[in-house]
């Protein structure tokens, strides 16, 4: 469905309700509900299967077991990278095991996290992670150490799901009520959460929230940061947070704007806000913090953009990280047959479209390009299926390459290849700086992504002559790499070890009192 058409019927309800006053044991309930139907939306045939009882119980507890397995092999296979959490710690970091997304000395590397903890440590900020893989899928050996959550979650869920202690009142029901009516006389096939399922996760949250304090307590954190905060995991912290009152920051780990529910259109802010929503954004750039301030500047005192820049990409463009694998594939695209080298990044949502559009356009352009097919880091296990898929689609799978291109690191590949073609990956943004144009061919992607189509590092092709004609017309890197700044991060570092002292002062001043 239309993510636009999603959003108006989402600020259509912010306009009707006073839904900043939902509550539920004292949970902002309005941005798990937002976030839920948003998704519900766009992905329904997923959504549709886990509303429902048998596939939805089923589901949960194949994953959960296979989580507390996964927890259990990791524990000891990479029991080096266990932190048991003992001691104080300036900030305790949330993160999926996802993030871990690229390989340096042998091991999982988040590009989101452990940039920032490397500075942090350089400024005598210390730090506690907490790591968790709720489909099993951990990365061995961590780069860095962490505390593996999975054990508990477990725990949670079970308890979650059994113990009902608290009801939904009067108020929570003319809320959710007066919602599914709206979503049935806007006419647009609109589908909410059942109530059910959303009783459930929002004990779930609470659960899993003051096992977070219970952390917090132990260790006497003065921030908590996040990946991907709308995530359950991610709103739990962001509660605990909130209740331990301790600041909230998200770390953006990919596009953001006005069509992403949970950075855009935010319309019923006001005061204090959501206890479910960070206290700041750190964003990579001025363009994503006009995005946060356009919804919450006026409105709350919380909520608010840090602009602390890309700093894994900052790394790489100051040649402070080495990738073992550089001297192979320069070898491999220096002698190779291909003459042009496109990478195309798939999202989980319709990635079947894209290759389908893609597979056609494959077929019909010269031997001598090479497709470099990567998959979103939550798609590996469907690698196979997608192989299989191009096989059979595909007349020739020897200029097409889907292990390399989802194993490697995605800026490697970027400093190497020629073109990029997506619907809507956030490597638009990080293709821009290393001088790689985009080709984007979904109206999704032009919404996102105006600027880089403004400014012609990003351009739209809509069908199979247009990608062509538009690969043929590029150049190989025909636009400059843009090096980033540092400022930024500077600047946001400095604010992150005022937030710590501010807390600490706090702190000494009620032990005085």
């Amino acid at each position: 469905m239309d993510r636009g058409k999603i959003m108006d019927f989402l600020n259509l309800v912010e306009d009707a309700l006073p839904v900043n006053q939902w509550k539920w044991d004292g949970i902002s309930v309005w941005p798990l509900f937002r976030v839920l139907t948003y998704f519900q939306n766009i992905q329904r045939e997923e959504f549709s299967r886990v509303d429902s009882k048998y596939h939805s119980y089923y589901k949960k507890a194949k994953s959960a077991f296979l989580s507390l397995a996964s927890y259990y092999k990791a524990s000891f296979v990479d029991k080096k990278q266990f932190d048991y959490s003992d001691g104080r710690r300036d900030i305790i970091f949330n993160i999926h095991s996802l993030t871990r997304s690229v390989r340096i000395n042998h091991s999982w590397y988040s590009m989101h996290y452990d940039p920032l903890v490397k500075i942090l440590k350089e400024n005598n900020i210390s730090s506690l992670c907490l790591e968790f893989a709720p489909r099993g899928e951990y990365r061995l050996p961590r780069y860095s150490p962490s505390l593996l959550i999975d054990r508990d979650l477990f725990m949670i869920k079970i308890s979650s799901a059994v113990n009902k202690k608290t009801h939904l009142d009067d108020s929570f029901l003319y809320f959710w009520d007066q919602i599914k009516f709206l979503a049935e006389q806007n006419g647009e096939d609109l589908r909410t959460p059942s109530k059910g399922w959303l009783y459930f996760l929002l004990r779930y949250v609470r659960n899993l929230a003051e096992f977070y304090k219970k952390i917090f307590l132990k260790n006497g954190p003065s921030i908590g940061m996040v990946i991907c905060y709308y995530g359950l995991g991610g709103m739990a912290f962001v509660l605990a947070c909130n209740e331990f009152g301790i600041p909230s920051i998200d770390i953006q780990h990919g596009v953001q704007g006005a069509l992403h529910v949970a950075y855009g259109r935010w319309n019923a802010v006001s005061g204090d806000g959501y206890n479910l929503l960070p206290d700041y954004f750190w964003c990579w750039s001025d363009e994503e913090a006009q995005n946060i301030y356009s919804w919450s500047s006026d409105n709350s005192i919380r909520h608010k953009p840090i602009v602390g820049g890309n700093l894994f990409l900052e790394q790489v463009q100051k040649g402070e990280i080495f990738f073992k694998e550089e001297e192979n594939l320069k070898k491999e695209i220096n002698n190779s047959y291909f003459k042009k080298h496109i990478l195309v990044t798939l999202q989980p949502i319709n990635y079947k479209g894209t290759l389908e559009r893609l597979a056609s356009c494959m077929d019909c352009t010269p031997k001598e390009w090479m497709w470099w097919i990567r998959l979103h880091p939550s798609m590996h296990s469907n690698k196979g299926d997608i192989v299989k898929f191009l096989e059979k689609k595909v007349n020739s799978f020897k200029n097409i390459n889907v292990e390399k291109a989802t194993d490697l690191p995605l800026y490697l590949l970027l400093k190497h290849v020629d073109v990029h073609i997506t619907s809507s990956s956030s490597v638009v943004i990080e293709a821009e700086a290393f001088g790689v144009r985009s080709i984007i061919i979904d109206q999704l992607g032009i919404a996102y992504y105006k600027k880089q189509l403004e400014n012609g590092s990003a351009i739209y092709a809509q069908d199979q002559k247009s990608i062509i004609n538009t690969i043929f017309k590029l150049d190989n890197k025909t636009t400059r790499s843009k090096v980033l700044d540092n400022k930024n991060s500077q600047e946001a570092i400095k604010k992150i070890t005022f937030l710590i002292k501010d807390r600490k002062q706090k702190n000494a001043a009620l032990k005085i009192s």
